[in-house]
C-alpha cells in the first residue's frame, strides 16, 4: 500500500514538473517576450523640420556615423525609430529599406529623392549585440537636395542613354559591348565644384576588344539633356 502510495506521488510529481517546464518553454518561446525585438521599418520620411536648413553643407553630401556627424547620426536615428507610417506622393526625401542581414541586426537603406535612387546615399542601422533596440546608423547621407532645382522626370530613355555612353569610347576600336546597365538616379559629385545634384544615368557595361584591353567604364549622362556629366573605370588595371 505505501509503496503504491509512493508511486502515485512520484507520478503527481513528475506531471505537476512536466507542466512546469511546458509552461515556462511556452513562455519563454511565446512571441509575447519577443514583442520588443526592434522591426526596420519599410520606409522613412527624411522631411522633418526641412532638412535643407538643418544640414547645410556646400559639398551636398553627410556622413551619418556617430562618432563624426553625431547631429546628422541622430537626426537619422531618430527618423528610424520614428518613421511616418502614412507616407504619400509629396514626401520627397525618404529612406527606403532594401537588405536586412542574415541575422537581423543591421538594415541597409537607400536614400531615395522624388522616387529616385541618390547616387551615394546609403545608410547602414545597426541593432545592439541582443537585436533589441538601435544602436547606430553609419553611411552617407545627401542633404540639401530640397533647395536644388532637380527634374522630376527623364527626356532619355535607357537605351538612348546607353547610346551616349557608346560612343565616348575609342572609336578606333571595335567594341563588343556585354552586360549593359542604366540606372536613373539624383546624382551628385562632391569633388566638382560648383556640380549641382541632377537626374542621370549611370550607365555601365562590359566593352570588350581584340585590339584593346577591356573596360568597365561607368559614364554618367543627364538625362534631360544627354550630357556627358562623368566617367570612371570599373576594372581595376
Amino acid at each position: 500500500m505505501k509503496i503504491t502510495q509512493l508511486k502515485s506521488n512520484s507520478k503527481r510529481q513528475y506531471h505537476a514538473l512536466t507542466k512546469a517546464i511546458l509552461a515556462l518553454t511556452a513562455i519563454l518561446f511565446s512571441p509575447l517576450v519577443f514583442s520588443s525585438s526592434f522591426v526596420f521599418p519599410n520606409t522613412v520620411s527624411m522631411e522633418r523640420n526641412t532638412l535643407a536648413e538643418s544640414f547645410v553643407d556646400s559639398n551636398l553630401v553627410k556622413s551619418v556615423g556617430l562618432r563624426e556627424e553625431s547631429s546628422l547620426a541622430g537626426f537619422v536615428k531618430a527618423s528610424i525609430l520614428s518613421p511616418q507610417r502614412n507616407l504619400n506622393g509629396s514626401v520627397a526625401n525618404t529612406l527606403v529599406l532594401t537588405k536586412i542581414s542574415a541575422d537581423g541586426k543591421h538594415a541597409r537603406y537607400s536614400q531615395r529623392y522624388n522616387g529616385y535612387e541618390v547616387f551615394g546615399g546609403e545608410v547602414i542601422a545597426h541593432l545592439d549585440r541582443k537585436g533589441i533596440s538601435l544602436d547606430q546608423v553609419t553611411g552617407n547621407f545627401i542633404t540639401g537636395l530640397e533647395g536644388v532645382s532637380i527634374a522630376k522626370k527623364a527626356t532619355l530613355d535607357q537605351d538612348q542613354a546607353t547610346g551616349k555612353a557608346r560612343k565616348i569610347m575609342d572609336q578606333s576600336h571595335q567594341w563588343d559591348y556585354q552586360n549593359e546597365d542604366a540606372n536613373l538616379v539624383v546624382y551628385h559629385n562632391p569633388d566638382i565644384d560648383g556640380f549641382e545634384p541632377t537626374l542621370a544615368y549611370v550607365v555601365n557595361f562590359l566593352a570588350v576588344s581584340e585590339s584593346a584591353d577591356p573596360s568597365r567604364p561607368f559614364i554618367v549622362v543627364d538625362a534631360k539633356t544627354g550630357d556627358i556629366l562623368d566617367r570612371w573605370e570599373g576594372l581595376n588595371t
